[in-house]
């Protein structure tokens, strides 16, 4: 265990020895674990080399463990092809599976162009209006800018 002194040199009762204070990293779960490992495939980050197939894999992996966050980055491998079946409609039920401001603003977009759902400007603004409470720097623009229907 590291011992670290803590406190002001002119504090009272400063100085009277170290305060000993575990510093660790909070073991992840497998899901995590499987979903880090899948996103720097998918990203070829931290040293990883691109590999889709396998990214996709591991992401499957962790989101059937549990992990909501492999939810969108699946749904990004089904929308683009990479390492699985390119398939809008599954990409779209992954999306839906990971609520947040990445997944609603690719809901938007594939509400607003008919990507895997029925095209629907009002679900797209729905789905734009989430992702601007979750603080998406692009979704205000993108609202001011749907057609009105």
């Amino acid at each position: 265990m590291k011992e670290v002194s803590m406190g002001h040199p002119e504090d009272e009762g400063a100085g009277e020895g170290p305060v000993s204070v575990s510093v660790y990293k909070k073991k992840l779960t497998e899901g995590e674990r499987l979903y880090k490992e899948g996103f720097r495939y998918m990203t070829g980050t931290s040293g990883y080399v691109k590999d889709y197939g396998r990214a996709a894999s591991l992401l499957m992996r962790a989101f059937l463990s549990g992990n909501k966050h492999a939810g969108f980055a699946l749904g990004l491998c089904y929308l683009k092809g990479h390492g699985v079946p390119q398939d809008a409609e599954v990409a779209v039920l992954f999306f839906l599976q990971d609520p947040c401001m990445s997944s609603y603003e690719r809901l938007a977009d594939c509400y607003l162009n008919g990507v895997g759902v029925p095209r629907s400007v009002e679900k797209a603004r729905e789905y734009y209006l989430l992702a601007l409470e979750e603080g998406s720097g692009i979704a205000q623009e993108k609202l001011d800018s749907l057609p009105k229907e």
